[in-house]
């Protein structure tokens, strides 16, 4: 199994040397409790110690809330956009399912020309605004994890 080194401390050795690729993990927990700020540390550290290029999808957040509560860690997620080690995209759910299926979106665009190893998606949460059941939910939820698990990258979604 192929892994990459999260540069997370301590979560290499959890998943006994790294994050696997071409799968994908769901953090989960109340809001606060740094759901937001995990993901973020994954591509910033993918970036910066591994040259690993990253995508965050954002559902909730506008990217200028992102890129100040990751400069209040250091991080400075304009600066590697601008260097062409990141992009963030702000999106809706819909949009996002649109865009996960459709080989000449803006996402699998950029996906491809950065060569993506990393993708973080936050949050999940947001298609439940779109479903009318739990199992449209399921099912919505099912589309993004199976079309990220496709590709040769690792995903972090939130929820």
């Amino acid at each position: 199994m192929e892994v990459l080194y999260s540069g997370i401390p301590g979560l290499d050795d959890i998943f006994l040397g790294g994050v696997p690729r071409e799968n994908c993990i769901l953090l989960e927990g109340p809001a606060g409790s740094g759901k937001t700020t995990f993901g973020l540390q994954f591509i910033v550290s993918g970036a910066t110690k591994f040259n690993e290029k990253g995508i965050i999808v954002t559902l909730e957040e506008r990217p200028k809330m992102l890129y100040r509560d990751a400069a209040n860690y250091g991080w400075d997620l304009k600066k590697l956009e601008s260097e062409g080690s990141i992009h963030v995209i702000k999106t809706s759910p819909k949009a996002l399912l649109d865009m996960l299926s459709d080989p000449e979106s803006h996402l699998n665009s950029i996906y491809e020309k950065l060569s993506i190893k990393r993708i973080f998606i936050d949050s999940i949460t947001q298609f439940k605004r779109i479903s009318e059941t739990a199992n449209d939910y399921r099912e919505m939820v099912n589309k993004v994890i199976y079309a990220v698990s496709a590709r040769e990258s690792a995903t972090i979604l939130t929820r």
